[in-house]
């Protein structure tokens, strides 16, 4: 080895890892495997659209300012928001009045991007620790905003408005089945795999329906899942869960990878 050179780490050399995020998210998983020395295959099993009416969540967005909490709880959640302000012509700025609840860091990452800086991210990206932190600082008699997915739990603005906060819930973006390429697809269906990552239940859900009859294959594989609500997903519809992310983020998502395939192949 000349001087100056060191070798980049490459723990996953030759592993086949199915990425099953929607295709415009996927670099960031795909780039951090492939450093790693695996093979992903993109299986986008999901895709993100508007809601099909846009009117209450643009009416929200404009009266931010009447809301002492804006919570976001995913990137996606940040990036629909973003985009219908752009295209009213408004600027991030109006979404200052309130205190800005984000999920994770991902979430953090893109609201500062846009110059709005939230005041709460939990230390665990899950909605029950946004719920808790949210009711330590007081949230009775508060009027809180959530923009979130079409289909989500109930969790966080059910426990809201039991610790007496006015909620107000809007859609913010849809999550409706993916179309992966037919190779991709011919690959996961055969077991020609050997890990299936799955980064939030509606990619446990569309990849169930998705492989339909040939869900059994991937059971050769291994299933790692982004956090603790995507592994309960997973094991509802059948699937054996190899290991779940400690932390709650991609980069947490691809150590536990890393982690997985070390205790198997010592």
């Amino acid at each position: 080895m000349s001087v100056g050179t060191s070798a980049v780490p490459r723990p996953l050399l030759g592993v086949r890892i199915v990425v099953t995020r929607a295709a415009e998210q996927a670099d960031a998983l795909t780039t951090l495997l492939r450093e790693r020395g695996a093979e992903p295959i993109e299986l986008p099993v999901i895709r993100i659209v508007p809601p099909e009416d846009t009117g209450p969540l643009d009416a929200a967005l404009v009266g931010a300012a009447g809301y002492d909490w804006l919570v976001f709880t995913s990137v996606n959640g940040v990036d629909a928001a973003l985009a219908r302000l752009e295209d009213m012509g408004r600027r991030p700025v109006i979404l200052r009045g309130p205190r800005i609840a984000a999920i994770g860091p991902a979430t953090a990452g893109r609201l500062r991007d846009a110059g709005l800086e939230p005041a709460f991210v939990p230390d665990r990206f899950i909605a029950e620790e946004v719920l808790a932190g949210l009711i330590e600082r007081g949230v009775r008699g508060c009027r809180v905003l959530l923009a979130r997915a079409e289909r989500a739990r109930d969790l966080l603005p059910d426990g809201l408005r039991e610790a007496g906060a006015e909620v107000d819930v809007v859609v913010a973006y849809r999550t409706l089945p993916g179309e992966p390429s037919p190779d991709a697809l011919a690959r996961v269906r055969a077991g020609a795999v050997d890990v299936v990552t799955l980064t939030s239940s509606s990619t446990v859900r569309n990849l169930a329906s998705l492989l339909g009859d040939t869900l059994p294959a991937i059971a050769r594989a291994r299933v790692v899942c982004i956090g603790p609500v995507t592994a309960d997903t997973a094991r509802e519809l059948g699937l054996r869960v190899d290991a779940v992310a400690e932390d709650y983020s991609i980069p947490g998502l691809v150590d536990a990878i890393v982690h997985l395939v070390q205790r198997s192949c010592p």
